[in-house]
């Protein structure tokens, strides 16, 4: 009676799923938090700098409102309220250009974030491609030792027989 000579190893179980590039992906998923973080930051930014300008045109709102609605108007209290607009005007003309900036920066942030999401997919795609493939080949082992343990059960049923 002659047996199939294989590898011991062909009957141990598969070697479990590793991808190998899990260390890069890790790197682009932090990579993506840490941009998202400074989108964040660079929008908080921006925010601000608007409430504050939105502030001022508030103010200069309220100050025009208090003026006019007086029952008297001097014409300290017009030359004044003037000044104060010229005042705020010039902030916030000041505040245009840091406002511009801020706007320009989140937009190249934001190209920055949906790029490092992209490569987070592609690798999360890549690993799931992988696993497929893996257990693709898996499902094949179990197949070739279930078909091999079913013949070496044929076999010695037969072998039992002929001896009986």
């Amino acid at each position: 009676m002659e047996f199939a000579t294989e590898p011991a190893d062909a009957l141990l179980p598969m070697k479990k799923f590793e991808f190998p590039l899990a260390r890069a992906a890790q790197w682009y998923r932090q990579n993506l938090a840490s941009q998202q973080t400074v989108l964040q930051g660079i929008l908080k930014d921006l925010a601000e700098l608007e409430g504050r300008m939105q502030s001022l045109r508030q103010a200069k709102t309220l100050e025009q409102e208090r003026v006019i609605s007086s029952s008297v108007l001097l014409g300290g209290e017009l030359r004044d309220l003037a000044d104060y607009a010229e005042l705020i005007r010039s902030k916030l003309e000041a505040a245009r250009p840091l406002q511009t900036h801020l706007m320009a920066r989140a937009e190249a942030q934001r190209k920055t974030v949906l790029e490092c999401h992209r490569r987070v997919r592609l690798m999360e795609n890549l690993e799931t491609r992988r696993r497929e493939e893996w257990l693709l080949e898996l499902n094949k082992d179990q197949d070739a030792l279930a078909s091999d343990l079913f013949l070496a059960g044929l076999i010695r049923q037969q072998n039992e027989a002929t001896t009986v």
